[in-house]
């Protein structure tokens, strides 16, 4: 189906300018890191002998920081790498963390997440006050203008190198241009610097959806290992997608509605059904569950919260089929 954006109606833009937040705010919502506390050092050979209840309560605090996974070098290489942040230098912190990641074979469980999340907490934190200042007026450009909005996210990439929310925006840009391979340039170059997160694999489904052809996603979504790393919801989509190409057109709606049923706020599943569904009242009734996903949850999708909200860029496309059907369309207002 190809797209018509000179058909695009200014509420149609103004949901995806609020849709742009998607992403983009999320990642600042469950990522810091926990603190860690220094054992106290005995300042004194006697105590060494004869602990004190302070050294005691401290050597307690350490054994259990062991007991949970948390080791002295995972400290360190947080230590570094918010020195390395503070000094300017994103790059080199996400390497050393990449590094740490890729060649201790011995990490435990919980020293992998903290390794992820302190890659989150490094990705996404502004550096200068210009950085942010061009990445919001490249958002407020987003609907509207998106090759305006690539100028400003590469202006604020100078001074904010790999800021993983400018990554995702500038992404975003580049999908609304339909410019798929930048694009996928773009998120392959950020992923080989980082340890992989959530964000960018939501991201890269994102992509696999807006290529708008669900014949050539499936290849895509196996090279990305897109069922793996994300929400139960999202693998069932990916996975859905990958049996729709199978030919196995009722495994993948099966999916799809599990997936719906999952994340309700989610607009991707009941789209994906439109798209597969021949002309049927289930299709009609998948479009208007769609549009309603887009419409009622904007403040969502202002806030970051709306899982591959995206895909509602296509939300003019799906009230065009509604009215070439007779069918009433859902006529919520925009919040």
């Amino acid at each position: 189906m190809s797209l018509n954006h000179s058909k695009k109606d200014k509420n149609i833009a103004f949901l995806i300018q609020r849709v742009a937040g998607y992403f983009l705010c999320s990642a600042t919502l469950s990522f810091m890191m926990p603190h860690f506390t220094k054992a106290s050092t005995p300042s004194s050979f006697k105590s060494l002998i004869k602990p004190t209840k302070k050294v005691i309560k401290s050597q307690s605090k350490n054994s259990a920081e062991q007991s949970s996974g948390i080791s002295e070098r995972v400290k360190k290489i947080r230590k570094m790498a918010l020195e390395q942040l503070n000094q300017g230098k994103r790059s080199t912190a996400l390497q050393g963390i990449h590094k740490s990641f890729s060649t201790a074979m011995d990490l435990s469980p919980q020293e992998k997440k903290i390794l992820r999340e302190l890659s989150k907490e490094v990705a996404i934190r502004f550096l200068s006050d210009k950085g942010q200042r061009l990445y919001e007026s490249g958002l407020s450009r987003l609907a509207l203008n998106p090759a305006q909005a690539v100028i400003q996210f590469d202006e604020a990439q100078k001074t904010e190198d790999n800021n993983l929310l400018i990554v995702l925006a500038k992404t975003r840009a580049l999908l609304f241009q339909e410019n798929f391979e930048a694009a996928e340039n773009l998120l392959n170059t950020t992923l080989k610097e980082n340890i992989v997160l959530a964000e960018i694999k939501e991201m890269l489904l994102e992509l696999a959806i807006f290529k708008n052809n669900l014949e050539s996603i499936s290849t895509f979504i196996k090279e990305k290992k897109m069922d793996q790393g994300l929400t139960l919801a999202n693998q069932k989509i990916a996975l859905a997608l990958l049996d729709y190409h199978s030919n196995n057109e009722s495994a993948a709606l099966y999916l799809l509605n599990e997936a719906s049923q999952l994340d309700k706020k989610n607009p991707a599943p009941p789209y994906l059904i439109w798209k597969i569904k021949k002309n049927s009242f289930e299709k009609d009734q998948s479009a208007k569950d769609f549009l309603k996903r887009c419409r009622v949850h904007t403040s969502l999708l202002n806030r970051g919260l709306l899982p591959l909200g995206g895909v509602c860029y296509h939300a003019n496309d799906v009230e065009i089929y509604l009215k070439n059907r007779g069918s009433e369309v859902l006529n919520e207002e925009v919040l």
